[in-house]
């Protein structure tokens, strides 16, 4: 079957939520590069990402042993790229993520298929693409899209990252709270990450509790004694995912579909405005193809490279 949603990019066969193989986490990225210890910051584990703030493609420099963002050039120096570091913590239940491949290498690809380069003194790799945002259920102008949304709206962040990701309880524990969204599609989101430190359960529960939701979507929890594995929404050569943020700046990825991502009736029903349509750009991406640069003027240059600073959480490990 192939999709056929209006306004959106999708095209090819519907291959759905399938497993992702080969798919590489940072820690084993930082043994394929024979570094022995990865959870040694100095010899690996340490975690940079960029976003480029003309396409929107963001890099990681996973596989560099003990690089810091403090090791990247003054910010006026790397421009385009954008980046993060800290104020995003992850949720209890959240065990980790892996790549199955940059979204340059084909879907049929099984070895090396994650596209690694230098720059600025560091090994990266292409990460994905955040493609476009909307607010939801009450609309934002081009350009306006909130950072952290009002009580009573969410922010939707339609992402592409051949990735998958995994929840469950750590060693030690015998089970752990996943949170959960579910909209009136009977979609469903896990809570990923907070903005705001909270080390309890029960802090955990007041920060979802007090965000304020799009009306009939429920928050609820769900019991894990093992690891979970969610995965993309793989359509032809693209791998789809759907982040939500809420009032209190919470970030939720879908793991489940209440109806096939190609025929949504969330998505058709926003306009869900691409972050990179009004800027314009050379390829600015090392051995990236410039087929990959949206053009447009750039008009909302300075509200783009805000909300892309602070979307890290979609593509944090």
């Amino acid at each position: 079957m192939s999709a056929t949603l209006q306004g959106y990019p999708f095209s090819g066969e519907v291959l759905g939520q399938v497993p992702l193989e080969p798919c590489t986490n940072y820690t084993e990225m930082f043994q394929n590069f024979n570094y022995t210890n990865p959870d040694d910051p100095s010899t690996g584990g340490g975690v940079v990402e960029l976003t480029n703030a003309f396409n929107t493609s963001q890099i990681g420099s996973f596989p560099t042993p003990g690089y810091l963002y403090d090791d990247l050039p003054p910010a006026q120096e790397i421009f385009p790229w954008t980046a993060q570091d800290g104020n995003v913590y992850e949720a209890e239940a959240y065990e980790t993520k892996c790549w199955n491949r940059s979204l340059s290498s084909p879907k049929t690809c099984t070895e090396n298929c994650l596209e690694y380069f230098d720059l600025y003194g560091a090994t990266w790799f292409y990460l994905g693409d955040l493609y476009c945002s909307q607010s939801y259920p009450v609309a934002s102008a081009e350009g306006e899209v909130p950072l952290v949304p009002p009580p009573g709206n969410v922010t939707l962040i339609l992402t592409n990252q051949c990735s998958q990701y995994s929840y469950g309880p750590s060693p030690g524990q015998d089970n752990v709270t996943m949170y959960t969204l579910t909209d009136t599609y009977n979609n469903v989101y896990a809570l990923q990450t907070a903005t705001t430190n909270v080390t309890t359960e029960e802090e955990w529960q007041e920060l979802v509790d007090t965000a304020g939701y799009p009306e009939g979507w429920v928050v609820g929890t769900e019991t894990l004694t093992e690891s979970q594995m969610h995965y993309s929404y793989v359509i032809g050569n693209d791998c789809w995912l759907m982040i939500v943020k809420d009032s209190n700046g919470n970030a939720w990825q879908q793991y489940k579909y209440g109806q096939p991502l190609e025929s949504s009736e969330l998505l058709a029903s926003i306009t869900c405005y691409p972050l990179a349509k009004n800027v314009t750009s050379e390829d600015t991406m090392p051995s990236v193809s410039a087929a990959m640069v949206r053009a447009g003027s750039s008009s909302t240059l300075l509200h783009l490279i805000t909300l892309l600073v602070v979307l890290f959480a979609a593509f944090r490990p």
